[in-house]
C-alpha cells in the first residue's frame, strides 16, 4: 500500500469512520450552495476552468466535481448515468467528502495532505467506494498556497484508462495560467 494512503486509511479510523458503513452525509443545501457559487471568489475562479474539464469528462464517462476547502460538494456534472450511480453512495452536490466522514477519497485525502491524488477502488476506506477510482487535485491560493477546495475527477474502476487523468489535470494547470 503507498504511503499517502496508508497514513488516510490511519486518519479515517482516528477519525471513526466505518469502513463498511460510512457515507457522506448532506451539510449543504442547494441555497447554500448558490450562495457559494455566486458569492466565493474561489469558485468563480474554478468555474472558468469547467467547460473543458465538463466536455472531457463526459466523453470519457466521467464525473467532473469541485469541492471547497471542508469537503462539500459544490459542482457535479458529467456523464448523466453515471450521475445516477454516484447518488446510490450519496455522492452528490451539497455532500462532504472529507476524510472524517468518509475516510480515504482523492479529495478528502488531497484536501488533507495538500497535494494529488489518485484511490483507485480498493484503496478507498468505505466499501461502497471499492468499484470507483477517483482523481484530485487540490487548488491553492497563488499568493498564500492555502488550499482553497479540490477538482476532482471520478468514474468506474473498469473503464478508467491511466493516461487519461495525467492529460486532464496537465489541461488543468494550462487553463490556470491562461487565466
Amino acid at each position: 500500500m503507498r504511503s499517502l494512503t496508508y497514513q488516510s486509511w490511519e486518519r479515517s479510523i482516528r477519525h471513526g469512520v466505518h469502513p463498511t458503513k460510512g457515507r457522506a452525509p448532506l451539510v449543504l443545501s442547494q441555497d447554500e450552495i448558490q450562495e457559494y457559487q455566486t458569492t466565493h471568489t474561489f469558485f468563480s475562479f474554478s468555474e472558468s476552468l469547467l467547460p473543458k474539464l465538463k466536455e472531457s469528462a463526459i466523453d470519457s464517462g466521467h464525473l467532473i466535481v469541485i469541492c471547497n476547502h471542508k469537503g462539500e460538494l459544490l459542482y457535479l456534472d458529467g456523464n448523466a448515468s453515471l450521475k445516477k450511480k454516484a447518488e446510490n453512495m450519496n455522492f452528490t452536490a451539497g455532500t462532504s467528502w472529507s476524510e472524517s466522514y468518509v475516510g480515504t477519497n482523492a479529495m478528502g485525502t488531497s484536501l488533507a495532505t495538500g497535494v494529488p491524488m489518485q484511490v483507485f477502488a480498493g484503496e478507498h476506506f468505505c466499501q461502497p467506494v471499492h468499484n470507483w477510482v477517483c482523481s484530485a487535485s487540490p487548488i491553492k491560493d497563488p499568493a498564500t498556497q492555502k488550499v482553497l477546495g479540490a477538482v476532482n475527477l471520478t468514474g468506474i474502476w473498469d473503464v478508467v484508462h491511466p493516461s487519461l487523468y495525467p492529460l486532464l489535470f496537465q489541461s488543468l494547470k494550462q487553463s490556470k495560467k491562461s487565466s
